[in-house]
């Protein structure tokens, strides 16, 4: 019984959107504040649903990555390490 009643609360609140949207307006206008903090929560809500159901990219930026072909240029040679301070001073 719940769920056909949250249903049905559902739909009507869908087909009274507007209605509902433009009623907090006024309100928020005529200085409800606790109606402006509502219709902020409820936009913020919608876009966080919004950016939920967009579809994300088929392949991540790592797996991108992975399936570029290996390097073929020049190896790296090895490169010693000069610690700070371990270099002789070098003469005149």
């Amino acid at each position: 019984m719940t769920k056909k009643l949250n249903e049905a609360a559902l739909k009507k609140l869908d087909e009274k959107a507007d209605q509902i949207v433009d009623s907090l307006c006024q309100k928020t206008i005529d200085g409800n504040t606790q109606c402006g903090r509502l219709l902020v929560e409820l936009a913020q809500r919608n876009e966080e649903a919004e950016q939920a159901a967009r579809p994300g990219p088929a392949r991540s930026f790592a797996s991108e990555l992975a399936s570029e072909p290996q390097w073929a240029g020049e190896q790296m040679t090895a490169v010693s390490v000069v610690e700070v301070g371990s270099r002789k001073p070098e003469a005149a």
